[in-house]
């Protein structure tokens, strides 16, 4: 009895480890199937490629340096990969999203990097990002352009080794770690600074000022604490844009504590006088324009008035009389065959 129970046991395991084997062969083969059917079937070839919010880099451009390619498996696209070889190639991307539209659709949301500000280095203006890395290129010998930096501050007096685009600028000033460098950068990325800076200046003794206006200017000193500073600043410019107080100098070298200067009543006359000379100015150069363009217009009239001399006439006499016989000619086509 005790022998049969035991052979009973033991079929039973084998019919319970076939059963096993058996399920999972049918699941490997579901398995297979679907793979099979969603990785080579043409209806989930990559069809479509729509990138969106770039504004500095083209669509074309982006999908080349994607390494995605059309009629590529929408399944078998890596997105870490996508993001890896965009960052590697293109300076300007922040960070990237790859979405799939199924069957065939791939979408690229791109966040790209700002321009900060921008170097003259050798016969090129150079955009810099907030990492105090060069973004962008352009030859200033080519474009006609030069002063029009869509609102970029420039800065000035930076002493450089080496500037390469996707790489840390390489400095010489004495007194400025790049590291503390790049703080600054960083720094002066916050929308309330970087909207108000018209100039950025770093004078011999390696202190920096940012000029806002003629009117206004921040001194933020030496190279040091500028995560600490530029933080105290962003929070200074709110503080005033919400209190609406217009300052004269933000001061950071003074003492320990930030002092702030605020426009006098008489330089805020002198700014609205210089606004209305800038106006006036502006209103005579247009009036002096269209004085021009008329007197261009009553000059090209007067040239196309001009008397037909005596000799004229006559030519235009036999001109006529040449015409009118021509046409006798062309009325009366069988004088002409007697003629001949």
């Amino acid at each position: 009895m005790e022998g049969n129970k035991k052979r009973i046991k033991r079929k039973e395991k084998k019919l319970k480890k076939l059963r096993l084997i058996k399920s999972i062969f049918i699941l490997l083969c579901i398995f297979i199937i679907i793979y099979i059917f969603f990785t080579k079937l043409p209806l989930f070839s990559i069809k479509n490629i729509s990138v969106k919010n770039n504004e500095k880099i083209q669509d074309n451009q982006i999908v080349k340096s994607s390494g995605l390619v059309l009629g590529e498996n929408i399944f078998k696209i890596d997105k870490e990969k996508i993001y890896a070889n965009l960052k590697s190639k293109e300076p300007y991307i922040e960070s990237v999203e790859v979405k799939r539209r199924l069957p065939n659709t791939i979408f690229l949301n791109i966040n790209e990097k700002k321009d900060i500000y921008t170097i003259i280095f050798g016969k090129k203006r150079y955009f810099i990002g907030k990492e105090a890395i060069p973004l962008s290129e352009m030859n200033m010998e080519l474009d006609d352009k030069n002063d029009d930096n869509d609102g970029i501050p420039i800065l000035n007096g930076l002493k450089i080794e080496k500037m390469i685009i996707g790489e840390p600028i390489k400095i010489s000033n004495k007194n400025i770690d790049e590291k503390e460098f790049r703080k600054f950068s960083a720094g002066i990325s916050r929308e309330s600074i970087r909207a108000i800076s018209k100039e950025i200046e770093i004078n011999e003794n390696s202190e920096v000022s940012i000029k806002v206006s003629d009117y206004q200017t921040i001194k933020l000193g030496k190279f040091n604490n500028m995560e600490y500073k530029t933080d105290v600043l962003d929070r200074i410019l709110k503080d005033l844009k919400k209190k609406k107080i217009q300052f004269k100098t933000i001061d950071f070298t003074k003492s320990k504590k930030v002092v702030v200067e605020k426009l006098s009543e008489k330089d805020l006359e002198d700014i609205e006088n210089k606004k209305n000379e800038g106006l006036e100015e502006e209103i005579k150069e247009e009036v002096n324009e269209e004085e021009a363009n008329e007197e261009i217009e009553e000059n090209s009239e007067g040239n196309n008035n001009y008397e037909i001399s005596d000799e004229d006439k006559e030519i235009e006499k036999g001109t006529e009389e040449e015409k009118v016989n021509q046409e006798e000619d062309i009325e009366n086509p069988e004088n002409n065959m007697e003629n001949e």
